[in-house]
C-alpha cells in the first residue's frame, strides 16, 4: 500500500537525491488518483510520501521548530488530537517533545508508521504502532539509511543489488509466508511492531527501541464477572468501531459469511447515508447468501463479485507486486473487489482477525505454554519445523503462543488482504483498538476459548444479525447450543471432506481453477520456461513432480501457489516483467 519512502545520504548533489527520492515514490504510486507530497531534501536527508488522499490530507512533512514529521496511518483517540492544533503529525510532535525516545508512544491507539527528522539534534527516527500493522521497511546502504513503506523501493536506488535471502525461501515454501520482519531481500528488514529505530546522521549509528510489548496486557484473575465482561466489552467493541467509522466519507464494510465483518456492519452507527457491503464468491455460495443477509438487517447497499475460473487470476499478478512477494497470490481473496469499491468507498473496515482476538482461534484447550512446550506448539501452529521458528525467546514468558501467531500468521501473513485493499481504498481495522486488544487478551482463556464469550457478546447486542443468521462454519446461528452447534459443524466438514471442500457452500475452487486456462497455461509457460528463475533456489524437478500431481487430481493448490507467487516476484525484480502499469 502507498506510504513513505525516503533516506539519508552523504554528500549527495540536489539533483541526484530529488531523482533517486522520486524514483522511489513512483514506485509505491499504484494509481493516477494518488497525491504525491513534496520531494524534501535537507541535511542529507531526503524523504516522501505517496497517499490516497483519504487521511492525512495535509501535505507533508508537518514542520515545527526544526523538527519535521511524516506520517501514514492515522490516530483514533480523539482526546489526544483536540489538545493539538495540527492533526495527528501535530500529536506526534507533542509526544516527541514530551519524550524524545517515543516511549510514549504507547498511550496512541492507532495504525501508523511514521518518520520524524530532527534537524536539531540530526537524528531520524522511524517508528511504528504497537502491532506493526503499517508496514515500514529499512535497510542500510552505503553507510545511509533508506526506509519505504513497499520493499520494492530500494530498488531505486543506486548502487543497491538485490540478493535473495535463502532462509526466506525455505520459510515462505515450507510455512507458506515469511516470519518476524523477514524480506525476500538480504539486508531488508520489516520494522518490529510498537519500535522506534534511530539514525544518528553525524556518526552513521543505529539503535533500536521497543516502546511497547505484549507482555504490558495483563491477565485478569480467573474469577471474573461474566456479565460485566459482557457489557464492558460490548459498549468498548461498538465504541471502536464508531470511531473508526468517521463522518462525511463513504464507509464500506468487506462482508462474509463469518462473524467478524458482520459484527462490525452490525455496530455500525446510523448514518445518513448508506453503509455499502461487498462480497465476493462462487455464485451460490455460502458467503454471498449469508452476507446478503445480514446486508438486509442493515439497510447497507450489497454490492457482489462473483469469481470463477476465468477471472480470479490475472489481478494477482498485479497483487504479487503490490505486496512484495510476501502473500501467496491463492490467499489475494477479495483482490476481486477493488474495481467495484473504487469511487464508491474511501474507507473500509476490516473484520482482521477478529476471531483471534475475541475468538481465541489461536488457543488451545491447554493454556500453560512455557519453556520447552512453547516452541513446538508455536512450530505446530505454523506447520513448520521448530529451527524455522524466529525469535522465539521473546515471546517464551508469555502465557500463551497467540502473540507470536499475531505477529506472523496475523501480521506477516492474513494482514497481506489489507496491503491488497489498502491500494484503493483506506483501511481500518476495529478489532485492533487498544483497548479492546488489552481486555480481550487479558481475559481467562477459557471465556475466550471456542469463541464462547464473542458469541455471548455477539448474540446480547446485536440480535437480529445473530440469532437467526447462521454462520458459515456450522451452517446455524451462533446462539444455538455449542454441542448442538458441534455437531453441525462436524457435519459441515464432513460434506466438505465428501465433496473435496469445494461444493456449493465454498467461495472458491482454486485446485480446480488452477487446472483450467488461464491459470493452467500461465503456469505451464512461466514455471517450465527455461528462463525461468526459481531453479536457482529450489529443484525445478520438485516443482514438476508437484505440478503433475495435481494435474492428475491430487490438490497440491497450496504450494503450485507459492512457487507461482516465488516465480512472478523474482521476474518482477530481477527481469522487470508483471510489473502493473500506473493506474492499472
Amino acid at each position: 500500500m502507498p506510504g513513505l519512502v525516503g533516506f539519508v545520504g552523504r554528500n549527495l548533489d540536489l539533483e541526484t537525491g530529488k531523482t533517486i527520492l522520486k524514483d522511489m515514490r513512483d514506485l509505491v504510486t499504484h494509481d493516477t488518483t494518488y497525491v504525491k507530497d513534496e520531494l524534501f531534501l535537507k541535511d542529507d536527508v531526503c524523504a516522501s510520501r505517496s497517499h490516497l488522499n483519504v487521511v492525512q490530507k495535509a501535505r507533508q512533512p508537518f514542520h515545527r521548530n526544526g523538527v519535521y514529521i511524516w506520517l501514514d496511518g492515522e490516530f483514533f483517540d480523539g482526546r489526544e488530537a483536540a489538545q493539538c492544533e495540527g492533526g495527528d503529525p501535530a500529536v506526534l510532535y507533542r509526544l516527541y517533545q514530551e519524550a524524545a525516545d517515543l516511549s510514549n508512544l504507547k498511550r496512541i491507539d492507532g495504525i501508523f508508521s511514521a518518520v520524524i527528522f530532527d534537524s536539531n539534534k540530526q537524528l531520524v527516527h522511524l517508528a511504528t504502532d504497537r502491532f506493526g500493522l503499517r508496514y515500514l521497511y529499512w535497510t542500510v546502504h552505503e553507510e545511509g539509511l533508506l526506509w519505504t513503506s513497499e520493499v520494492k523501493a530500494v530498488l531505486a536506488h543506486p548502487g543497491f543489488r538485490p540478493k535473495i535471502d535463502e532462509r526466506a525461501v525455505t520459510q515462505f515454501h515450507e510455512v507458506g509466508y515469511l516470519l518476524e520482519d523477514r524480506t525476500w531481500l538480504k539486508g531488508v528488514e520489516l520494522l518490529s511492531s510498537g519500535t522506534v529505530l534511530t539514525w544518528d546522521i553525524r556518526d552513521r549509528s543505529l539503535r533500536r527501541a521497543r516502546y511497547w510489548w505484549w507482555d504490558e496486557i495483563h491477565a485478569q484473575g480467573a474469577n471474573v464477572d461474566r456479565s460485566e465482561v459482557l457489557e464492558v466489552a460490548g459498549r468498548g467493541f461498538k465504541d471502536a468501531v464508531e470511531r473508526r467509522s468517521g463522518l462525511g466519507d463513504g464507509i464500506g464494510v468487506t462482508l462474509s459469511g463469518g462473524l467478524d465483518s458482520r459484527a462490525i456492519l452490525a455496530a455500525i452507527p446510523a448514518r445518513s447515508e448508506p453503509v455499502h457491503a461487498f462480497t465476493f464468491g462462487k455464485s451460490g455460495c455460502d458467503d454471498i447468501r449469508i452476507a446478503k443477509r445480514a446486508a438486509i438487517a442493515k439497510g447497507a447497499v450489497h454490492h457482489v463479485v462473483e469469481i470463477d475460473a476465468r477471472n480470479w487470476f490475472s489481478d494477482r499478478l498485479k497483487g504479487v507486486w503490490w505486496t512484495d512477494g510476501h502473500l501467496n497470490l491463492m490467499h489475494m481473496h477479495g483482490i476481486e473487489l477493488l474495481d467495484r469499491m473504487k469511487g464508491i468507498v474511501k474507507i473500509n473496515l476490516h473484520g482482521f482477525l477478529g476471531d483471534v482476538i475475541m475468538g481465541g482461534s489461536y488457543l488451545q484447550d491447554g493454556q500453560n505454554f512455557r519453556d520447552h512446550h512453547f516452541l513446538p506448539l508455536v512450530a505446530k501452529h505454523l506447520g513448520c519445523r521448530d529451527d524455522l521458528v524466529e525469535n522465539w525467546e521473546a515471546y517464551k514468558s508469555l502465557a500463551s503462543p497467540e502473540a507470536y501467531l499475531i505477529q506472523n500468521r496475523g501480521r506477516r501473513f492474513i494482514a497481506g488482504g489489507l496491503q491488497i485493499l489498502g491500494t484503493s481504498i483506506e483501511q481500518r481495522e476495529p478489532f485492533f483498538d487498544s483497548g479492546m486488544i488489552e481486555l480481550w487478551l487479558g481475559l481467562p482463556g477459557y471465556l475466550r476459548l471456542r469463541s464462547r464469550l464473542y458469541n455471548q457478546m455477539l448474540v446480547h447486542n446485536f440480535p437480529s444479525y445473530f440469532k437467526r443468521i447462521p454462520w458459515k462454519d456450522t451452517g446455524m446461528p451462533i446462539g444455538w447450543p455449542e454441542g448442538l452447534a458441534w455437531v453441525a459443524g462436524l457435519g459441515r466438514k464432513v460434506q466438505d471432506r465428501i465433496s473435496g471442500g469445494v461444493g456449493g457452500k465454498a467461495y472458491s475452487d482454486y485446485p480446480e481453477w488452477l487446472r483450467q486456462d488461464p491459470a493452467r497455461s500461465f503456469i505451464n509457460e512461466l514455471l517450465f520456461d527455461s528462463k525461468a528463475i526459481y531453479p536457482d533456489y529450489i529443484p525445478k524437478d520438485g516443482v514438476e513432480a508437484e505440478w503433475a500431481c495435481h494435474l492428475n487430481g491430487v490438490d497440491r493448490a497450496e504450494r503450485i501457489c507459492r512457487y507461482l507467487t516465488f516465480e512472478i516476484w523474482l521476474q518482477q525484480v530481477f527481469g522487470g516483467r508483471f510489473r502493473p502499469e500506473l493506474g492499472n
